[in-house]
């Protein structure tokens, strides 16, 4: 409820008699059409609050209101462009609506000169991410590329996690019956009881989402005794077991709830993933088949369909998608009893994130039609917080450098080492801590070494030898490794997504083609012939080159008129070195790069088209006809994209 919607219900309760229009107008400052839809507005919400008459308004159950008034924070009013801005983009990028001025003046409570200088500053903002406000007929709508409208909304959800970053205190807020902080405490005891240990994402994560299902608990006691039960100890050790029936005993003490011991090994499963201990495994999205019902995966996949389809949002990572799964397990579980849950603690995350909300929105509307029942708006605060956990973690993992401690005595010494590293050193990701070099054959994705041990530098991966207790020189000796790391992984992720697209079947060296439509067609079979691409790929080739030559000076990037997905398989580039120069149209060119590739990749390697036409222009001018391998070429192509 908006803050001047909460001022006129005060208003309704200080009088015994009917308020009249113009009296609530004087009051709250606001013009007639306002107070009408301000009135609209809450009895749709608190259905025949205000009864309305030709005398005015009047509250209609004094009590109820009074009820209300004590519940609700007031949300602040759409006073401000930066306030009112997020509600138009939610109309016109994320609904892609056409909306009419006058409907969207009201729903925003002001004026239309106010809203169309909002529009001609939000037009400016737009400019930059090639979008376009147009208006016409009175109705107001946006204009630019599907590819461009998505990147935009993933740029607003990053931005908002940049602004406002998921932390127990912030989130805190949010929950009327569960205590994160106290929830985190009672975790860290108990592993720290039983002498493990879980990095500090992985710790938020998890007491976050036992903070989700011990608010989502309360008063849903027939709703435990109905579920059906499953014998989680088969996922688990007995070290693990102990350690959760340990959390379940604290937690049910501590917060007097009706959680039941399947509901808490349920939430463990990640966690169990993510402690450092010696059954470390990763546990993926696949696996949950044997866990959970048909119904939940599919509707679980077809959410991840749905939202990458409109707004070109991926999903899919396995750490989101078994949270994220239960989750929706037990949605359908209160759906289906009619179990409801609180509402009126979710004012700062619709606040603070209202894309990610809006998105957690969409998802919720998807699970309705799945359902045939309304979900309250609490459900969509839950799945926005998950949501908002997995932009989290994509930032952090971006980053992450994955590291093993090699220490004897590992476990605590190892767990006070990597927390006085940690301290000074960000985004290390502590993947276990073991007690010999031995054990290092259990994972695949070390980047870092530490160890107090001697060095053996045989494993192949970057190690560094550091004191029991690190000093200075250790931490910045730390510090410039991680860096170097980092940049290292960079090149490999450009090395490998280069050899990726490039594929040394279609690289052509020495070849004798004399026209355009000799090479189009022999490269396009070939793509056929390789399963790279359909039949039909090669009509819209040639259609590109009717309406313009893809010739620049003695290049030829060939590539579909349009992005038609359903015509590539596998994003490819074709690469031809001619003996002789080729006719191609009005031009002669020596080398051809054919692309075919699907939407994800095109805005991936543009820059590496800029770096192929500097490499052939520059002052250098290298001569691709020197390089007579694959291997070659491709080490030229990677070497210049720094």
């Amino acid at each position: 409820m908006y803050e001047k919607e909460y001022n006129l219900i005060n208003l309704l309760l200080n009088n015994n008699r009917y308020t009249t229009n113009a009296e609530i107008q004087r009051s709250l400052k606001i013009s007639r059409r306002t107070v009408i839809n301000y009135i609209k507005n809450i009895n749709s919400t608190y259905k025949g609050l205000i009864a309305s008459s030709e005398k005015g308004y009047l509250l209609d159950d004094k009590k109820r209101a009074i009820s209300i008034v004590q519940k609700t924070e007031p949300i602040v009013s759409l006073e401000g462009y930066e306030n009112r801005k997020i509600h138009i983009l939610q109309k016109l990028v994320l609904n892609a609506d056409i909306v009419n001025i006058d409907d969207l003046a009201n729903e925003l409570y002001i004026s239309i000169y106010t809203l169309k200088k909002d529009i001609s500053h939000l037009q400016v903002e737009l400019k930059k991410h090639n979008l376009y406000i147009k208006t016409k007929n009175n109705n107001i709508y946006i204009i630019g590329k599907d590819k461009e409208k998505k990147k935009y909304v993933m740029d607003l959800l990053s931005k908002e996690i940049e602004e406002h970053h998921l932390d127990l205190k912030s989130l805190q807020g949010m929950f009327m019956y569960a205590d994160i902080e106290k929830i985190h405490q009672i975790i860290t005891a108990c592993l720290d009881k039983h002498n493990f240990f879980i990095d500090d994402f992985s710790l938020f994560n998890y007491a976050l989402h036992l903070a989700i299902y011990i608010e989502t608990s309360i008063g849903s006691i027939k709703e435990i005794e109905s579920i059906k039960h499953i014998d989680y100890s088969q996922y688990y050790s007995n070290q693990i077991q102990e350690i959760i029936y340990d959390i379940y005993e604290t937690l049910t003490n501590e917060f007097e709830i009706t959680l039941s011991l399947d509901q808490i090994s349920e939430a463990s499963i990640l966690m169990s993933t993510r402690i450092v201990s010696k059954d470390y495994n990763q546990l993926s999205f696949n696996q949950l088949e044997t866990i959970l019902d048909v119904s939940t995966i599919q509707l679980v996949n077809q959410i991840v369909q749905l939202v990458h389809e409109t707004y070109g949002i991926n999903l899919k990572s396995d750490n989101f998608l078994v949270r994220f799964s239960f989750h929706i397990k037990n949605i359908l579980i209160r759906s289906k009893n009619k179990i409801d849950i609180p509402t009126n603690q979710f004012i700062t995350i619709k606040e603070d994130f209202p894309f990610l909300y809006f998105l957690a929105a969409y998802i919720t509307s998807i699970i309705i039609k799945y359902t045939q029942s309304p979900l309250s708006e609490a459900e969509i605060s839950y799945i926005a917080l998950h949501l908002g956990v997995l932009m989290e973690e994509r930032k952090n993992h971006n980053q992450n450098i994955n590291c093993v401690i090699v220490i004897y005595d590992y476990y605590n010494l190892g767990k006070i080492l990597f927390q006085k590293i940690s301290n000074h050193i960000q985004n290390l990701y502590l993947l276990n801590i073991v007690s010999s070099y031995k054990q290092l054959t259990n994972y695949n994705d070390i980047d870092l070494i530490i160890t107090t041990l001697p060095t053996d530098q045989s494993y192949g991966i970057p190690m560094i030898n550091v004191n029991m207790i690190p000093n200075q020189s250790d931490i910045m000796k730390i510090s410039s490794l991680v860096n170097d790391i980092k940049k290292n992984k960079k090149t490999k992720e450009i090395e490998y997504n280069i050899r990726r697209l490039f594929k040394k079947n279609l690289f052509n060296i020495k070849t004798d083609f004399n026209t355009r439509n000799e090479v189009i067609h022999s490269i396009c079979d070939c793509m056929k012939t390789c399963g790279y691409v359909e039949s039909d790929f090669k009509n819209t080739i040639f259609a590109r080159e009717e309406i313009a030559s893809s010739a620049y000076c003695n290049i030829a990037i060939p590539h579909p008129i349009s992005a038609n997905d359903d015509l590539i398989k596998e994003s490819t580039i074709s690469v031809i070195i001619n003996n002789h120069s080729i006719e191609w149209g009005e031009d002669k060119i020596d080398y051809v790069f054919l692309l075919a590739l699907k939407k994800e990749d095109k805005e991936l390697f543009k820059d590496l088209f800029d770096i192929i036409i500097h490499l052939l222009l520059d002052e250098t001018q290298i001569d691709f006809h020197n390089y007579q391998d694959y291997d070659s070429f491709i080490n030229l192509i990677i070497k210049h994209c720094y």
